[in-house]
């Protein structure tokens, strides 16, 4: 059943990716609670109404709950148990086994490769032996990842050949973790993709993708990548989407290699890589989230401009824009190394 004029979302999770979401929302004549454990989340400033509470507080989740018409969230590091406390009063999209496999590494590799769908050859670690043992079976770079709660480059070791370090044997000993085949690679490159209650999936341009230190720095679209690629990275959402019976936004990121392309992760939520659609589309990344998990029709994911999506990332947000650019602050009051506090786009011939 379709949301109607004046209906409340409820959003796990109060940052950027929340606020954008409010404003979509917003333009749709739809009302939003947002639930975080943070204070000084930045999606507050905007909401209908927010509850902020630990995501184990019981009685506050059913209350958020019970107030809500439809429940999404921002992020895929939401306890499981939350999930559980609140699809009894109401429904959740993405759906609870989207948010299981996405948030734990060693689930989504063996999905993805269940489908038929290449990624980094990788084991699950637990000891120095077990590393030790994967290492021989590679003569490249190996890279550590916690199993879950990595994003931005959090949580992962780059071990080169032959040489365990000590932050790896740390890693291991503290965290459940896999190891992945560190992978050479042409280019990174990502598509967002989603997918309606009808079960229609459409995706956006791809975007070509720069990270450093697991960070994204910027999206540039197009991605100048071959025809046949950008039919196949499409083709593989609509698989992922498909098989989880997904309703909302997915983010899908691809190492573009010599020997194809190398399914990297997917976000099961809207995506950093897919902020450039806020100006590059008549129907962002945002509102197609809405319109999907709202029951309404998707929007059209044609690109009208070329453009470019760079992250201010630890630093104050600046004003000299130029005429071609559009800026993004996202409010948050403490800078930090590493932290996203806004975002440009810049249109481009």
């Amino acid at each position: 059943m379709a949301l109607k004029q004046g209906d409340k979302i409820g959003i796990l999770g109060g940052g950027q990716l929340a606020q954008l979401l409010i404003k979509a929302a917003n333009k749709l004549g739809l009302k939003t609670l947002v639930f975080d454990p943070n204070e000084d989340s930045p999606a507050f400033n905007i909401a209908t109404e927010f509850i902020c509470e630990p995501f184990s507080n019981q009685k506050a989740l059913e209350s958020f709950s019970k107030k809500s018409d439809i429940v999404t969230y921002e992020f895929e590091n939401i306890p499981l148990a939350t999930i559980d406390i609140i699809t009894p009063h109401c429904k959740v999209s993405p759906n609870r086994e989207a948010l299981k496999i996405g948030q734990n590494r060693l689930l989504e590799k063996a999905f993805i490769n269940q489908l038929g769908i290449n990624t980094a050859r990788y084991s699950q670690i637990s000891s120095k032996k077990e590393l030790l043992e994967f290492c021989k079976l590679t003569a490249s770079k190996s890279i550590i990842k916690t199993t879950t709660s990595g994003y931005d480059g959090k949580g992962q070791v780059v071990i080169e050949p032959g040489k365990i370090n000590t932050a790896a044997i740390e890693i291991i000993e503290n965290t459940e973790c896999i190891v992945e085949e560190f992978q050479e690679f042409h280019s990174e490159a990502s598509i967002i993709a989603s997918r309606g209650e009808s079960g229609s999936v459409l995706t956006y341009d791809s975007g070509a993708n720069l990270h450093k230190d697991g960070i994204l720095i910027n999206t540039t679209v197009p991605s100048k990548l071959p025809k046949e690629l950008e039919i196949e990275m499409a083709l593989i959402a609509g698989k992922i989407l498909n098989n989880l019976d997904y309703i909302g936004v997915m983010g899908i990121e691809f190492f573009v290699t010599s020997q194809g392309l190398i399914l990297n992760e997917f976000a099961p939520r809207v995506h950093n890589s897919g902020h450039w659609t806020l100006d590059g589309c008549l129907i962002n990344q945002f509102e197609q989230h809405i319109r999907a998990i709202s029951g309404w029709p998707l929007g059209s994911t044609n690109r009208h401009s070329n453009i470019v999506m760079t992250n201010i990332i630890g630093e104050k947000i600046t004003t000299d824009i130029k005429e071609n650019q559009s800026i993004y602050s996202y409010g948050k009051k403490e800078i930090r190394a590493g932290r996203k506090m806004g975002h440009i786009n810049t249109i481009h011939e």
